[in-house]
């Protein structure tokens, strides 16, 4: 029986360990605002990666109800990745969810740029990438 005891214990230990060890080795970022009164700003989330090879990936979302959002993600090279210009479709509020695949990334820094232009809405990202 005490043997038993000690092999789910290690067990246990062993599980525990691992996904502490899993939980290091990635981490994410995560961003929301919601624009409950007309806005006009500009607003640039920066991502780094800080090492070249790092695997990354990054969701953004917007919903705009009123006037306009322009949002540009760029890659640590300042290649564009994505470029939308939202508007409101009549009544109806216009939601962008976007998603890029997973990728090996160069050093440096990704960003989000999100341009308000008497906007009313909200917008959120996610953005997962390795821990060296």
């Amino acid at each position: 029986m005490r043997r038993r005891t000690l092999q789910a214990a290690a067990l246990l230990l062993l599980l525990a360990a691992t996904a502490a060890h899993a939980d290091e080795r990635i981490h994410q970022t995560r961003g929301s605002h919601t624009l409950e009164h007309r806005t006009t700003e500009k607003k640039r989330v920066v991502l780094p990666v800080r090492s070249a090879g790092r695997r990354v990936s990054i969701r953004v979302k917007a919903v705009v109800s009123g006037g306009e959002v322009r949002l540009v993600v760029r890659d640590s090279k300042g290649r564009v990745r994505q470029d939308a210009r939202l508007r409101p479709a009549g009544a109806k509020p216009n939601t962008y969810d976007v998603s890029t695949d997973e990728e090996r990334a160069a050093a440096g820094e990704w960003t989000v740029e999100f341009e308000f232009e008497e906007a009313t809405g909200s917008y959120e990202y996610a953005w997962t990438n390795d821990l060296p």
